[in-house]
């Protein structure tokens, strides 16, 4: 067994309730509304520039489109010119595994959903109706609901879906969605990545987000826990000495330094969750990033 398999056990392994549907929204707009104000593009827009030229400055252009180095060259104003893309095609994609089941007293499924609903909600009020894939191997479930009730419908999915005895390998992930889109799409990736992950194939004919969920203990785990096997469910009680320990912390180090490495080298954004934080601020930024 893999050091880091031990980790992708959970606590208790049950699935508790959401937030109510209400509450979310409600803390999800308080959180988000701000980066909807002004005239500036919303983060979750799937519509996008694309460079067209360089041209003199005429009244009425958008001084924020003044490229100063070229008119410090041209010494006249110049501004970029751009062409609008077309629309983006949005996906939220969650990678629903059984280890999504861990954290206590909140769960990675818990901070999951309430990033999805969020997010679903957030992409309706801006006039996109994203496309929503539960992916758990040979169980995945496409969402494709284009009404206003979709946020809700969303919701209610994800407080009975089972996850205990499920994996979701992001590698099969990636080639299920190869093989469906068509279109250039805005894709969000949730799950906990506690696997090598090469998104190149994805990344180059669409936009891509990562959204990473942690309990304390897989950061950080603690010299003993009771840990729940989600495949066989079975539970056993780990003693962890120093040593392990620090093999444990060595090899999550390694791997989220290869998959971070991959990211940067492909330009996708990561945020990062813990299940004992609030998850909103962290959305904020993430999404603030990108306007």
């Amino acid at each position: 067994m893999r050091l880091l398999d031990l980790f992708g056990r959970s606590p208790g392994s049950e699935s508790r309730p959401l937030a109510s549907y209400e509450t979310l929204i409600l803390r999800s707009r308080r959180a988000l509304s701000p980066l909807f104000a002004g005239e500036h593009d919303t983060p979750l827009s799937g519509e996008g520039l694309e460079f067209l030229e360089i041209d003199d400055y005429a009244p009425g252009d958008d001084v924020r489109r003044i490229n100063w180095r070229a008119s410090a060259r041209a010494a006249h104003p110049v501004v970029n010119r751009f062409a609008a893309r077309r629309r983006l095609e949005v996906w939220l994609v969650y990678l629903a595994g059984g280890g999504m089941l861990a954290g206590e007293p909140v769960s990675k499924h818990q901070i999951a959903s309430t990033l999805l609903v969020a997010l679903s909600d957030t992409a309706h009020r801006m006039g996109d109706a994203p496309r929503v894939l539960l992916y758990r191997k040979e169980a995945e479930s496409l969402l494709a609901d284009t009404s206003r009730h979709a946020p809700r419908r969303l919701y209610e999915a994800l407080s009975t879906l089972p996850l205990e005895g499920h994996r979701a390998p992001i590698q099969e992930m990636v080639e299920w969605l190869q093989n469906r889109l068509r279109r250039r799409s805005l894709i969000l990736l949730v799950g906990d990545f506690f696997e090598p992950m090469d998104l190149s194939p994805l990344a180059r004919h669409h936009e891509l987000l990562c959204l990473q969920i942690r309990t304390p203990e897989e950061i950080d785990p603690s010299a003993s826990g009771l840990y729940r096997d989600p495949a066989s469910r079975r539970e056993s009680r780990l003693t962890l000495d120093p040593l392990r320990r620090q093999r444990y912390k060595k090899a999550l180090q390694n791997l989220d330094g290869e998959n971070r490495a991959r990211l940067e080298s492909l330009g996708i954004p990561l945020g990062r969750f813990r299940t004992d934080e609030d998850p909103f601020p962290a959305l904020a930024a993430l999404l603030g990033a990108r306007r």
